[in-house]
């Protein structure tokens, strides 16, 4: 019988990940190939979902953004990065 992702669990998931990848993945970010001026980059990406990291109902859409800015630039000092830039996406 084959696993699921829920089987595997996040810790599970990026043990099978790190085998396909040179480079540092943790479980907040990862390390992208290449430096610039003697600095790596980190990317890190995490999704919130409404009606389940907030409500649309209750939330406004600043503290929405602000939310999802947050939990990304914790992703990044979690890794000892220095953020540069984000990046969002809206569904």
């Amino acid at each position: 019988m084959s696993q699921t992702v829920k089987d595997l669990g996040e810790q599970g998931l990026l043990k099978i990940f790190r085998q396909y990848c040179s480079e540092v993945v943790g479980d907040d970010a990862a390390t992208m190939g290449g430096t610039l001026a003697d600095h790596q980059m980190v990317v890190t990406t995490d999704m919130l979902i409404d009606g389940v990291h907030f409500s649309d109902r209750t939330t406004s859409p600043e503290d929405v953004g602000w939310r999802a800015a947050a939990v990304n630039l914790s992703d990044l000092a979690a890794m000892g990065a220095k953020p540069w830039g984000l990046v969002m996406s809206v569904d």
